[in-house]
């Protein structure tokens, strides 16, 4: 029934305010809580120094609007109501939670944060005007949470932050309010472990994505644990769901029926799988899917084009090659769309120190786009372009694989690997087969040279057993390059295998230059196997083809590699004489890249034969010249092979800064096979020097590089070392099964000890054989020989040193650079990986490489020991670069 207008209003008692006008504290009268937050139903996991973070910018007089920013999933509401709990008893009036998620109209907003504060509806009043008049004279925190499909409504919320300087606002968005007020803090995916390092278990839990799917998964099954059987799995599930909490929890749902491997397994499909959320969350909120969708749904039409599209890039994409890729066709400037993009929290932007841009998609947005595309009908047509556009750059690197732009192009090669791949898996599944191979054997130089000689040589077996095409020199070129990548996997016999029949098919082409780049090949081959007569016979066949065309540069590799294989077999003057002869002909045709590559084998000669000073003057010689036309692989490994010269003339000290001058360089470059190479070269000179525990450490690391890359030969070095190791140390034992697991090894790739460390292998026998006796050496040698690689590599492995303090005045095996000083002396001060990567402006997981770096360079295994050692170098200075 309406009011009788003629009869007066009821008087008011003026002692009690309006109920539009009520305070926190009058709920506390009325046996409410004291603000308006809901309460918890879980535990929070990590997080702690983005808590603080956030904490300490809200007690700030100056910041008044601070915007959690992030993509779907990634815990921004939960991360805003835990630091909201925590700084509400620090507002007078507490904080308020208003969810806005259920609103689409942004003129809405003042009304739903009115409608949360009790502040009720009055005739012919701007809700606007009466919320400032509510809370002008009040000190409250507001959450407003889901900002981005009402982003129109920030103007409102910078109304009512001039109107009331008691109030705070922490907002929750996909994308910023873009106010003057406002402060920005991007939230990041939960710390996940490095899958090919995984750590011990308590470390493992360590990891708040570990943990929170831990905790979510008990909350289904109370008995799960983390176990050594399962933690690779839940590992591997907490990292292919990007450290997404809201992924992460969906995954542990399915722990009841599922096992973690099985789980993992079933990945492929995360968006299908992760569909069983909680009936008390927002329908938004229950499945993965609908969780990117809401994201999605909010873009515009060009947005949304552009967003799917960039599915197609694995690991990102530069602005140009987005633009290369699809950008003729979109109906929006790919620059300023990405722009849009990396502002809504779907692209992640990282700035390289070069000063470019890179873009990148979680993998959970990217399984989305990608779906969309399929939708669309456009996924075809796209991974057309992008494959062809990778092939492009492939070749492109090639023409630079030696020279100034060498380390660039490696550079620009491994950051667009998983682009690569991704072309060559869709020229592979039909797209393309010969463009794949093409793009694939262009590639093998950077496959070689990086050490990725199993990603590399899986490519090549897959590409040619696809290729229809039987006999044309594609086929030849593909499988010359596959040779190279088993040649360097120490698998010689399939090597053989591959270059005879390249070079069977460049015979029947009649192609010349093919014919001598297999010969040449093969002669590679048949030198390491010490079958001399053979790499001579194919080296003056090739070597006749090249001066029949009078190809210089033909014509010097020939006599390079005949010199070579003499020196190789002792056969030194005869080897020096077509070593000179091969520096003629360089000379005389300009070509100061071979005559450095020649002048280095000279110096190996004269190593090899003992003449050390002539070999120190030849390898100085190559060294400048390689400065010179900046062949950086090459001065790297000549920096190594002078340090292996400076261990034979007992100049110690040279011989490390060598070997850590070699590495630097290598490292650069990336390839892990000679940087191994420095790394085993450092612990020999720990091991002569005593110092046994850098020795195992430096030893052992150098062993996992060349056991992970199948360097197999060089796995057999590393045991040979690893035994020396053991007889110093007392374990008699071990070092005999080592030394009958490296000669067994050498047999089985046809590898045998080259003479000039012979009589080094003897003298070790012999004493192993008198610590032992005759036959319990027989016993332990023939064990070893027993061994397979896994096993022999396992059995060094387990060679342990008594635990000493490290020392902390000594310099470390492999120098510290600039940064990963100040890095050391960061983790000295007691600061996270978070706290470290904030105060020198770089991200966390640049912070994770130096702290990996700087422990793998000390032979350490914790932080605390490297905060014990800048601790007391802090008076020293660090190196200049």
């Amino acid at each position: 029934m309406r009011d009788n207008p003629s009869r007066p209003p009821p008087r008011r008692d003026k002692t009690k305010p309006p109920i539009y006008a009520r305070t926190p504290s009058d709920h506390v009268k009325n046996g409410q809580s004291r603000h308006w937050l809901p309460v918890l139903p879980t535990r929070f996991i990590g997080r702690d120094d983005e808590i603080a973070a956030v904490q300490s910018l809200l007690q700030r007089v100056d910041v008044r609007l601070l915007t959690l920013i992030g993509p779907p999933g990634i815990g921004k509401t939960r991360l805003a109501l835990e630091v909201a709990t925590a700084v509400a008893p620090n507002f007078k009036h507490r904080a308020a939670f208003v969810d806005l998620a259920p609103i689409s109209d942004p003129a809405l907003v003042p009304h739903t944060i009115a409608q949360v504060l009790g502040v009720v509806d009055a005739p012919r009043r701007n809700t606007l005007k009466r919320l400032i008049e509510y809370l002008e004279e009040k000190r409250i925190l507001l959450v407003l949470d889901n900002f981005e499909h009402i982003i129109g409504a920030a103007t409102q919320v910078s109304e009512l932050l001039a109107a009331c300087s008691g109030v705070k606002v922490l907002a929750t968005s996909r994308e910023p309010l873009h106010l003057t007020w406002e402060r920005e803090i991007p939230v990041s995916p939960l710390r996940l472990p490095d899958l090919a390092r995984l750590p011990e278990l308590e470390a493992l839990l360590g990891y708040s994505a570990v943990a929170l799917f831990l905790e979510r998964a008990r909350a289904i099954r109370s008995d799960f644990t983390l176990t050594p059987q399962n933690a690779a799995a839940v590992a591997e599930i907490c990292v292919r769901l990007d450290g997404l909490p809201l992924a992460i929890e969906m995954a542990a749902a399915r722990i009841k029926s599922l096992t973690p491997e099985a789980l993992a397994h079933r990945l492929d499909d995360r968006l299908g799988l992760l569909t069983a959320g909680a009936r008390d969350v927002p329908e938004r909120q229950r499945t993965l899917r609908s969780a990117i969708a809401w994201s999605n749904d909010l873009l515009k039409p060009a947005e949304q084009v552009l967003f799917r599209r960039l599915s197609v890039f694995a690991g990102g994409c530069t602005a140009d090659a987005a633009q290369a890729v699809f950008g003729g066709d979109l109906e929006i400037n790919v620059t300023e769309g990405l722009g849009a993009l990396v502002d809504k929290s779907l692209v992640r932007h990282e700035s390289r120190p070069d000063g470019s841009s890179r873009f990148s998609l979680l993998e959970s947005l990217r399984e989305f786009g990608r779906g969309q595309l399929a939708t669309t009908g456009e996924l075809e047509t796209i991974q057309h372009r992008h494959a062809a556009y990778f092939v492009a750059l492939v070749h492109q690197a090639e023409v630079h694989k030696r020279g100034i732009r060498q380390s660039t192009w490696l550079e620009t090669l491994e950051r667009e690997h998983a682009n690569i791949q991704g072309a060559l898996g869709w020229c592979l599944d039909g797209g393309n087969v010969a463009l794949g191979l093409q793009g694939a054997t262009a590639l093998s130089w950077f496959w070689d040279l990086r050490g990725h000689w199993s990603i590399g040589r899986r490519w090549l077996e897959r590409l040619l057993n696809a290729y229809s095409t039987t006999h044309d020199s594609l086929r030849a070129k593909g499988l010359c390059a596959l040779g190279y990548l088993l040649w360097h996997q120490a698998e010689f016999e399939q090597a053989q295998v591959v270059f005879e029949e390249s070079l069977a098919m460049y015979r029947r082409l009649g192609e010349t230059i093919g014919i001598i780049n297999a010969l040449y090949s093969l002669s590679l081959l048949f030198q390491w196997r010490e079958e001399y007569a053979k790499a001579d016979a194919a080296i003056q066949e090739g070597l006749a083809l090249s001066r029949g065309l009078n190809d210089a540069a033909g014509i010097s590799e020939g006599l390079l590699r005949l010199g070579n294989v003499a020196i190789n077999r002792g056969e030194f003057e005869a080897g020096t004489a077509c070593l000179r002869d091969a520096l003629r002909v360089t000379q005389e045709h300009g070509l100061e890249g071979g005559r450095g590559i020649i002048l280095y084998s000279l110096g190996r000669a004269g190593f090899w034969q003992g003449e050390l000073d002539r070999a120190a003057s030849f390898f100085d010689e190559c060294l400048a010249i390689f400065h010179e036309v900046d062949f950086k692989w090459d001065i790297g490994r000549t920096v190594v092979r002078l340090g292996d010269l400076a261990v034979v003339r007992g100049e110690v000290e040279s011989a490390a800064h060598l070997y850590e001058e070699g590495f630097a360089y290598l490292h650069e470059l990336g390839d892990t096979r000679w940087a191994a190479r420095a790394t085993h070269g450092l612990g020999t000179l720990s091991l002569r020097r005593g110092e046994y525990g850098e020795a195992h450490a430096l030893l052992l690391e150098s062993l996992r590089r060349f056991y992970e890359f199948g360097a197999r030969l060089e796995v057999a070095e590393c045991l040979e070392s690893t035994a020396a190791l053991a007889a110093s140390i007392d374990q008699p034992e071990l070092a005999a099964r080592l030394t009958g697991a490296m000669d067994s090894l050498r047999e089985t790739i046809g590898a045998p000890l080259p003479p000039v460390y012979r009589p080094q292998h003897d003298r070790m026998v012999s004493l192993l054989r008198r610590r032992l006796g005759p036959s319990a050496f027989a016993g332990a040698y023939a064990a070893g020989r027993a061994m397979t690689l896994e096993q022999a590599a396992a059995e060094a492995i387990t060679l342990t040193i008594k635990p000493t303090r490290p020392s902390m005045s000594r310099k470390p095996a492999l120098s510290l650079t600039r940064r990963e000083h100040e890095v050391a002396a960061l983790i000295a001060q007691g600061l996270t990986n978070r706290r470290i990567a904030a105060a020198l402006f770089i991200t966390d997981h640049t912070v994770e490489s130096h702290v990996e770096n700087i422990l793998n360079k000390l032979g350490f295994n914790a932080r605390t020991q490297i905060a014990a050692w800048a601790s007391a170098s802090e008076n020293r200075p660090a190196p200049a670069l």
